[in-house]
């Protein structure tokens, strides 16, 4: 028997042929004798499927193979600068934290606290914060002196929030 069909890939997940695949591929193909009369039963076509998908697990079953034994493309991600991407080594990540009540705040009013932050130094950069929700209150950081991190809390939600008393935690990255 030969199988006139067009070229089709099959996308397999879970070890399973993708059905719309399979089933474009059964009405695109017809089973012929070798004078080309067509002809094809359940079984031979259920035998042409099995095999198709034999095939097609087989080959994403290579293909997850080689991609398991290739080496890793960024072995040196978080540890080192290279060419012109530079990447932060987890020494040079700094942190600090401290119980901070905001007081009451009207709207376009804002606060300024700080946050011991050990090592961090003019131009690091810093990130800050929270323990509860902020209600619509925008906060931002920036180191404003050795191994001081700002923390600036700044309602523009249009009306006034008190927030609780939480945790502010502040994250340095030296460069």
């Amino acid at each position: 028997m030969l199988l006139r069909a067009p070229a089709v890939g099959f996308r397999v997940a879970n070890g399973r042929v993708n059905e719309r695949d399979f089933e474009k591929w059964a009405r695109e193909t017809q089973a012929v004798s070798g004078d080309g009369t067509p002809y094809a039963t359940d079984v031979e076509a259920a035998a042409l499927a099995s095999a198709a998908q034999a095939a097609a697990i087989a080959n994403a079953s290579s293909a997850l193979a080689t991609h398991v034994a290739a080496p890793d493309p960024h072995p040196q991600y978080l540890l080192t600068a290279e060419g012109n991407a530079a990447y932060v080594s987890q020494t040079s990540v700094l942190n600090g934290s401290a119980t901070y009540d905001p007081p009451s705040l009207a709207d376009a009013v804002g606060v300024t606290t700080t946050v011991t932050v050990t090592g961090a130094a003019l131009g690091d950069f810093a990130l800050a914060s929270f323990s509860l929700d902020l209600q619509g209150i925008a906060v931002s950081a920036y180191v404003s002196a050795a191994d001081t991190v700002s923390v600036r809390f700044q309602n523009e939600s249009g009306g006034t929030l008190d927030l609780a008393s939480g945790t502010l935690r502040a994250r340095v990255w030296k460069l």
